[in-house]
């Protein structure tokens, strides 16, 4: 049979390759073939081909892994060393202090000097301080009043600034005080040339007030007039001026 045949060559051919052998341990001239050591047979220290490639791919494994590792720490720290490198070279812009504008200060006000009164104010309203004497006044309520209302004299009226007179123009003078001056106005406002006696002879119920500085600050502002005043004690009107021509010098 051809199969038979076959398998008898394949027989045939593989115990026609020449064995080489040695000789045995112990027997003169007697030889053993060599065989190749088996891990199933139990030999011992014979290595395993399996356990070897296993170890052999581990540590490639493992070598790989740590250079990995190195690489990327690698990385990081050159990325590090330019980050660094960025921030010293390219400080932070810091921004220029803004110049805080001053508060303009606010001007002291000048005080506006008083004009020099040099004759009798026109009618109409005017401030106390103003008047310069002989105005007729209407209407009058008292000498201490902050605006007065100037009218003819020839109409009715109920009062009349007859005179405005001073203390004096020493301006290193000091205040006298109050009382001192209330003590004086009397005096001063009845003095001969303050009223027209003629014609304050048409009104018998005639009364003097006088207004004059009270406080230190006034006096040191320069207000050194008092002023007269004339009504009639029953409210009565007045119909004519009945000012003097002032005290004799």
């Amino acid at each position: 049979m051809a199969s038979g045949d076959d398998e008898h060559g394949e027989v045939e051919a593989e115990t026609d390759q020449p064995t080489e052998l040695l000789p045995v341990a112990g027997t003169p001239g007697a030889v053993a073939p060599i065989t190749a050591p088996s891990a199933a047979a139990g030999v011992p220290g014979a290595p395993s081909r399996h356990r070897s490639r296993r170890g052999t791919s581990g540590f490639r494994q493992a070598a790989l892994i740590w250079t990995a590792v190195g690489l990327l720490a690698l990385i990081v720290l050159v990325g590090l060393f330019y980050l660094g490198q960025r921030l010293v070279a390219s400080p932070v812009p810091v921004a220029a202090p803004m110049a805080s504008a001053s508060p303009t200060p606010t001007p002291t006000p000048t005080p506006t000097p008083t004009p020099e009164i040099t004759a009798t104010q026109p009618a109409g309203a005017h401030e106390w301080n103003t008047l310069f004497g002989g105005e007729c006044l209407e209407p009058y309520v008292s000498p201490w009043e902050e605006d007065f209302t100037v009218v003819d004299c020839a109409a009715a009226h109920t009062a009349q600034l007859v005179y405005r007179g001073s203390f004096g123009d020493d301006v290193t003078a000091e205040f006298p005080g109050e009382a001192a001056l209330a003590a004086q106005i009397t005096v001063l406002c009845t003095a001969p040339g303050v009223l027209d006696l003629n014609a304050a002879g048409a009104y018998p119920n005639l009364q003097v007030q006088g207004s004059y500085p009270i406080t230190g600050e006034q006096w040191s502002d320069g207000q050194r007039n008092y002023y007269c005043f004339v009504s009639r004690t029953a409210a009565e009107p007045l119909t004519a001026s009945i000012a003097g021509p002032g005290p004799a010098a």
